[in-house]
């Protein structure tokens, strides 16, 4: 990894959302939003990373479906889809998100 990518990535901003898919479901996420000039490569490799984080930070109970969404540019999303949609389950996904979000903020 190049310098230039290490700074882009140190420059990457991580928002947790609490959105809703085009179904009506609940669809917690967190937002990645890259420097201009992010190459599509380089956004795609962090939404694998902050997936990968996402997914070992799920308890092994919990039934969500982590998926990855890259617009064209430099912005992209890792959500989940909820198994049941439950407002607990919701609350518990959120905070998986969270502690990935703030790790990743401090991870650089």
């Amino acid at each position: 990894m190049n310098a230039t990518t290490k700074r882009l990535i140190a420059n990457t901003l991580y928002t947790v959302c609490d959105g809703t898919s085009r179904n009506g479901t609940a669809q917690p996420s967190i937002e990645v939003r890259m420097p201009r000039g992010t190459h599509y490569r380089v956004l795609a490799a962090v939404l694998h990373r902050v997936a990968a984080d996402v997914e070992l930070a799920t308890a092994t109970n919990e039934r969500w479906v982590v998926e990855t969404h890259a617009l064209l540019g430099t912005q992209g999303w890792v959500s989940l889809e909820l198994a049941k949609g439950t407002p607990d389950e919701r609350e518990r996904a959120l905070d998986t998100l969270r502690t990935v979000a703030v790790a990743r903020r401090t991870d650089r």
